[in-house]
């Protein structure tokens, strides 16, 4: 069945070490590279400002430009819906129920209902910031 298989009794590493028990816990593979782990704790981690400068000067540009696009505009994209949410959210405070419309998107609503009572302007700023954020941490 397996012609010309060659079983070997014993293992020879490259390094021509044998492995009997005697020597299992001095054998050194060959060509292992060792490495360190880098420090994952600390402000280093949390905030590399060197290394992510362009990253965050990109988002502060862009976000700009997205703000005052927003503070420009008079509607929005997709109509119907997104005035929907805005009038759920706005209304939320005086309808407690509406922060558990299923509809209204209970977390999305609990989100935007303080910036709501400013007005829709202030909701599509609020979510362009929001988008920043979340650009930044992904």
């Amino acid at each position: 069945m397996f012609k010309g298989l060659k079983v070997s009794s014993t293992f020879k590493p490259p390094n021509s070490q044998t492995l009997k028990p005697s020597n299992l816990r001095t054998f050194k593979p060959p060509n292992l590279q060792t490495f360190e782990l880098p420090n994952l704790s600390g402000a280093d981690y949390i905030w590399p400002m060197e290394e992510n400068k362009k990253i965050l000067t990109f988002l502060l540009a862009g976000g700009v430009v997205l703000i005052l696009l927003v503070a420009l505009s008079s509607g929005a994209y997709q109509g119907g819906d997104t005035f929907q949410h805005f009038m759920i959210a706005k209304w939320a405070f005086n309808h407690p129920f509406l922060f558990l419309d299923h509809w209204g998107k209970p977390f999305f609503t609990a989100v935007i209902a303080p910036f709501a009572q400013w007005g829709y302007t202030a909701v599509k700023i609020e979510n362009t910031i929001l988008g920043l954020i979340s650009a930044w941490y992904t």
